[in-house]
């Protein structure tokens, strides 16, 4: 019968002799089942879900998740990357990437015949607008989980998240409630808040643009860049700008600053490490509450577990800790509410 067992259990970092021990089962067993030689006792199947923490449909489905486009691509053929979130298999469009150096696993105009690779169950999506969320890929790689970065606002990131096709979701509105009540109002199930930073939320200043306060450039009359209306960071540009409508948006907090730097609009609202990282001037505005939030039933998914580890770990403090802008926030501390 097909199996998932050598992904699982490969995802756990364990060998075939572990596996064995942890289960009760002769380790000859454990392999004749990967190799599709032997189809397991009732009895092994339910032990094998238990000790790696999946269900038996997981472990031993009827047939192998069919592929699917996670939304649909510009045109076909396209490249890809694949992903196993819970039972369903994605295909995500290339592009859009916090991290343009992971090469797509194919192209294809024909998902319902890709087969699903082993990197699948070891790809761990997260949706997030963190400008760093690249620099995650490295750690995660040394914990044997393969990072796919998408750059989307909170809003969107909940969305997809609630749609199962991204593991996690990265959210930063102005408080802790505030994420919460974003969350809870598109997810259909029990969720976790995890703590990562608090950073802080600026004007930044196109070059030669010169003002102490954002109160001041409103008066002048200044050319606004407005940020993607499903971002965290429009309702505090909202706020400033009291129902003002700037008519170029920019998509993500680099962007921003980048088409700030080119001269495009004269001020937006970006985070402070992304103002200073184009070399811009920035005012003060409010700092915000960084967190990923989890749907309960993806928490004891063994490539979460690594990233709340990750997030736990001093490693993670030594990259962030001198970040401009950034506060870390008790990172990996967990919050659990429920539906």
């Amino acid at each position: 019968m097909p199996n998932r067992l050598p992904h699982w259990r490969r995802l756990r970092g364990w060998t075939q002799q572990h596996l064995a021990q942890l289960a009760g089962v002769p380790r000859s067993e454990i392999s004749a089942i990967e190799r599709q030689q032997l189809t397991p006792s009732v009895q092994v199947a339910l032990l094998l879900a238990q000790v790696l923490g999946c269900s038996v449909e997981e472990l031993f489905p009827l047939e192998g998740p069919q592929a699917a486009w996670a939304w649909p691509p510009p045109r076909l053929p396209w490249r890809y990357w694949q992903a196993q979130v819970g039972t369903r298999l994605w295909l995500y469009p290339a592009g859009g990437l916090l991290a343009p150096w992971l090469a797509p696993d194919g192209a294809t105009a024909a998902p319902e015949e890709v087969e699903m690779l082993p990197a699948a169950s070891q790809t761990l999506v997260v949706a997030a607008c963190d400008p760093l969320l690249g620099m995650w890929s490295a750690p995660l790689a040394a914990r044997g989980v393969r990072l796919l970065p998408l750059e989307r606002p909170s809003r969107k990131a909940l969305q997809l998240l609630a749609a199962g096709q991204v593991h996690v979701a990265g959210v930063h509105f102005a408080t802790a409630e505030e994420n919460r009540r974003a969350a809870a109002a598109v997810l259909p199930e029990p969720f976790l808040l995890v703590d990562v930073a608090r950073w802080h939320e600026t004007v930044a200043l196109a070059p030669g643009v010169q003002a102490r306060s954002p109160q001041a450039l409103l008066r002048r009359g200044v050319r606004w860049l407005a940020p993607p209306p499903e971002a965290a960071a429009a309702e505090a540009a909202g706020e400033l700008l009291s129902g003002r409508r700037p008519r170029r948006v920019a998509a993500g907090h680099r962007q921003m600053a980048w088409a700030l730097q080119r001269g495009w609009a004269q001020a937006g609202v970006c985070l402070q490490l992304a103002a200073e990282e184009a070399s811009l001037e920035y005012l003060p505005l409010r700092w915000e509450h960084y967190q990923l939030c989890v749907p309960e039933s993806q928490q004891d998914d063994p490539r979460v577990r690594e990233l709340l580890a990750y997030l736990a770990s001093g490693d993670f403090a030594r990259q962030w800790e001198h970040l401009p802008g950034v506060k870390l926030d008790h990172p990996g501390r967990c919050h659990r509410f429920p539906h």
